[in-house]
């Protein structure tokens, strides 16, 4: 059962996993390798585990 979130609490839970991965991506480590892929999926897992 999910509790009953107000809206600033879900533009948290979504934000916070894409402001970190910008943050990695494009600030703090822009010539590492990276899989897009692998990251979007984890994104999607930390904003659905966020939302439980």
């Amino acid at each position: 059962k999910h509790p009953d979130y107000d809206a600033i609490v879900l533009v948290r839970i979504i934000t916070g996993p894409m402001i970190a991965y910008f943050l990695q991506r494009f600030i703090f480590a822009p010539n590492v390798p990276c899989d897009e892929k692998r990251d979007l999926d984890l994104i999607i897992t930390q904003i659905l585990s966020g939302l439980e």
